[in-house]
Parts: structure tokens; sequence; C-alpha cells
């Protein structure tokens, strides 16, 4: 079974792992397509963040920083198929939202920016706070032009910033930030850069609070990711997409 539905995983090496169970998988739910299959989150089920989320209440006098991360059990997906599983996001035991593993683990590994080895003491670029009252509630981000990020700062918080990527990118465009703020906003702005104004991406996150776990190591070097981009690009050119 993959590492992150038993363990909190705070490395692209972590979501990269699995654990070997002996139990009996009689009482497990199969199929076809194999054992303990995702099913739709929250996010995928309800339009809107607040007005369509059935029994949840708001969070009200959150701090800077969390006495507890957040935590996420396993249940069935009682709203769709019962047979499929989800994560049930919960802070100090009230629910939060659920979420979909296998796209949280996607979006994980696909969304983390390359840490640096000489991070910056602080960003120069403007930003905008994003606070964890904000995150607890699923407040969607207001539209600013992408002119600058929201940051919503989750350190020592490894699950809250796991969990809050998969519900926020359902909807918005966010990253999640390295060891150094200003090297990511740069990255993130590489990655907007071909979007211009366009109003599919109207603004933009990025989560902080994983940069005291993440290393080099997690990464191929850059020669290697450079040529792979090159083959890509030519695939690309090949095939006329």
């Amino acid at each position: 079974m993959v590492r992150s539905i038993l363990r909190p995983c705070t490395t692209i090496r972590d979501i990269g792992q699995f654990v070997l169970l002996d139990i009996d998988v009689s009482g497990i739910p199969t199929d076809a397509h194999g054992l303990v299959r995702p099913g739709l989150a929250d996010t995928e089920k309800y339009e809107h963040y607040d007005t369509d989320r059935p029994g949840v209440s708001a969070f009200n006098g959150i701090s800077d920083s969390l006495s507890n991360d957040v935590t996420c059990h396993i249940e069935a997906d009682w709203d769709g198929d019962p047979n499929t599983m989800l994560f049930c996001v919960r802070y100090n035991g009230r629910r939060i939202t659920t979420i979909n593993p296998a796209l949280a683990d996607f979006y994980f590994c696909s969304l983390m920016f390359r840490p640096t080895p000489s991070p910056l003491v602080q960003a120069d670029e403007a930003t905008l706070e994003w606070t964890l009252q904000d995150c607890l509630n699923r407040r969607p981000l207001p539209e600013n032009d992408c002119v600058r990020p929201y940051i919503m700062k989750a350190h020592r918080s490894p699950r809250l910033c796991y969990a809050a990527l998969a519900w926020y990118k359902e909807r918005h465009t966010v990253f999640l930030a390295s060891n150094c703020l200003a090297t990511s906003i740069k990255d993130a702005q590489k990655v907007l850069k071909p979007y211009g104004k366009s109003r599919a991406i109207n603004s933009y996150m990025l989560i902080v609070g994983l940069g005291d776990f993440v290393t080099t190591d997690d990464w191929p070097p850059t020669e290697i990711e450079e040529e792979i981009q090159k083959l890509r690009s030519k695939q690309i050119k090949g095939t006329g997409e």
C-alpha cells in the first residue's frame, strides 16, 4: 500500500514508498481495478466552497500556527460508491473536507518546486497573506490578476500542506514552495508566464511549510532534467502537438 495512506509524507521520496501489510484482505473492497480505490472528494461533488458543504461549521480564532497538524482518516465514500475510499481531513477532531489520496499524491509530486542549495532569508517580491483560518475554512482565493501571490504559511504541519494542496488545486493554481520562498515565487512566475493575463489563471498561491524537510536528493541532477525537457520538446514537435 502507498505510504501516504498510512503515514504523513513530507518529501517526494516519502510519496514514492510503499508499506507491506500482512493482513486479512477478505474485508477490503476490491474489484477488477484493484484494492482500496479512491472515490470522489468533496471538491469534486460540490460546486461551491461554503454553500454546498453539508454539516460543516466555520473555524474561528485560528492563530498564525496550529497547535496540532490536521489528521487524515480513511473512510468510505458514503456519498458516492462506498466500495471506494477517501481521506477525511480533520483539525482537532472537527471535519474540514475529504480529499482523493491518489490525486493528492500526484499534486504533491508535480507541484513542489526544486529546493535550492543556498536559500535566501526572505523574498523581495510583494506577496499577500493567506491565513490558516482562511485555509481551514476553505475560502476561495480572490482574483488579483496574478500580480502578487498569496502565501500560506503552514510550518510544522506537513499534513496540512499535503491536504490543502489537494483541495485548492481542484479550483485554483497552487504550488508547494521549496526551502526558498523567493526562488519558488520566481519558479511559479516562469510556469505562469505563457498564460499572460489569461482569464484561466487570475490568482495563485504558494504553500510554505515543507522547506525544512525537502532536499535536493529528491530530484534528479539539473543536467538530466534539462536533457529530459529537450527530449520531450523533440517528441512534441515530432508528433505535431
